[in-house]
């Protein structure tokens, strides 16, 4: 059965409903993409004080984020990468500010970075570009695998007229691979750290052609010695170095006759050497065995630090010898680890003999363990000490004094007067501008303190370098 096709009214009466139908819609899109403008406007309206920032301030922000100890930093989670992947304008940001890429580390030891290394050291340089950079490597330990040996001196060799600080944590055998990378005009500072076991069958030419390098520190490990490496000592100002024999010392003394600043780890096998440097001003020597400070002449120095070992003192007779070397030139004393007086007699008449210090900073080593003790408290003993020499002119320089001793033992009121009085310049002493505290628990009544204060003596006493309860 055949049927009829629709007549022309009812066409024309589907196109009307269809017509109908479009133009019903069109009112209800028209009104969505009122409401969305509205919403539009709205969210504009919005300001999200972050976005609002001047980019110089932002820029700032992302390069207070660096980490100050540099260290592999290719995880897109830290910084520098890490504000890549918030928004445009940060990514936009990131990229155009060059030295927040003045840093590279590369960790050898991971096999995503070895794949593609030189794609990442390209596309690093270039956003740092113009500024000189900083190169931190660390590889692989040899016996584990030919890690790094291939390209440690292709990103030194074609790298070096950039790098301004040389970071490499490597084994013997890796340094053994780059003596002949020449030229390394702009290098200031290097970090050279031996990791493995393993002996240099002689010493190792390495960036001899640095005429603008002035800071080393070297660890060389238990294989090698300082001697192990032919670095250019002659022009060195500033020297950290691991743990050494006092023989080791003199021959690096001897080889740096610009030498500044020198921190090291002295130990004495018996043979009398005396290590000797007539221009050194900033020594820290950070423990070392037994009997080693009576060989050490520095008379030009003039701020030492020393961190004793723990377990052990420095006989007060060996230390009045080390400092009968230095005591008119020296002005900045810091001791961190006094042992109690119990376990380790100290006393401070040696202090007078040094009458030029003008700074003194001195840590009770059971101060740092936090462990409980009915042991004389070290701020007490030299409180006392400080009292007592008023009259005999102790310290009459001294200017500023920080301490830390947690086991306080000394009456705030007895303090203030001590501080009052050496807060006069009278009687041939130096007004004491700074004092500092740090103890735990707090006593109460430093508020007798206050007068002080406001005579101008900078006053911090509380648990911590935050905490002032003055």
């Amino acid at each position: 059965m055949s049927t009829s096709s629709p007549s022309n009214a009812d066409l024309r009466a589907c196109l009307a409903a269809v017509d109908a139908a479009i133009s019903e819609h069109m009112i209800r899109l028209q009104k969505l993409e009122d409401y969305r403008q509205s919403v539009l406007r709205e969210l504009g309206s919005i300001v999200y004080p972050v976005l609002s920032l001047p980019n110089e301030i932002t820029s700032e922000i992302f390069l207070q984020c660096l980490p100050d100890i540099p260290g592999p930093n290719l995880n897109s989670k830290t910084f520098p990468r890490a504000p890549l992947g918030v928004c445009k304008a940060w990514r936009a940001l990131a990229l155009s500010t060059p030295r927040l890429w003045m840093h590279l580390g590369l960790d050898l030891r991971s096999a995503s970075v070895r794949w593609k290394w030189r794609e990442l050291i390209e596309i690093w340089f270039s956003r740092a570009a113009p500024h000189l950079s900083t190169l931190s490597i660390r590889a692989k330990s040899w016996k584990h695998g030919d890690a790094g040996s291939e390209m440690i001196r292709p990103i030194l060799q074609r790298y070096a007229p950039r790098l301004r600080i040389i970071q490499l944590e490597v084994t013997a055998q890796h340094c053994a691979t780059i003596v002949d990378v020449q030229s390394f005009p702009v290098l200031e500072q290097l970090a050279l750290t031996v990791v493995e076991d393993g002996r240099l069958p002689g010493p190792a030419q390495l960036f001899r052609d640095a005429p603008r390098l002035t800071q080393l520190r070297l660890n060389v490990g238990d294989w090698n010695s300082p001697s192990s490496f032919d670095l250019p000592y002659q022009q060195l100002t500033k020297i950290t170095i691991g743990e050494l024999i006092l023989e080791e010392l003199a021959v690096v003394l001897e080889n740096a006759p610009l030498l500044r600043e020198l921190d090291c780890t002295p130990s004495h096998l018996g043979v009398s050497t005396y290590p000797t440097h007539h221009t050194l001003h900033t020594l820290t020597l950070r423990g070392g065995t037994g009997g080693v400070y009576k060989f050490l002449r520095f008379p030009a120095l003039q701020n030492l630090t020393i961190y004793r070992p723990q377990y052990q003192c420095i006989p007060e007779e060996e230390f009045h010898h080390f400092r009968s070397h230095f005591h008119h030139s020296l002005q900045r004393f810091s001791y961190h680890g006094f042992r109690s007086p119990y376990k380790c007699p100290i006393d401070f008449v040696w202090l007078r003999w040094m009458p030029n210090l003008t700074e003194i900073t001195l840590t009770n080593i059971d101060s740092v363990e936090r462990k409980p003790t009915n042991y004389s408290a070290l701020v007490f003993r030299f409180i006392i000490f400080l009292n007592r020499g008023i009259h005999t002119t102790a310290l009459p320089n001294l200017q500023s004094l920080d301490m830390e001793d947690h086991r306080f033992g000394i009456r705030p009121a007895a303090l203030a007067n001590i501080l009052s009085t050496r807060s006069r310049a009278e009687r041939r002493l130096a007004p004491l501008r700074s004092f500092r505290l740090i103890c735990a628990p707090t006593r109460d009544g430093f508020e007798v303190l206050r007068g002080l204060v406001d005579q101008g003596m900078q006053i911090h006493v509380g648990p911590d370098r935050e905490t002032n309860v003055v």
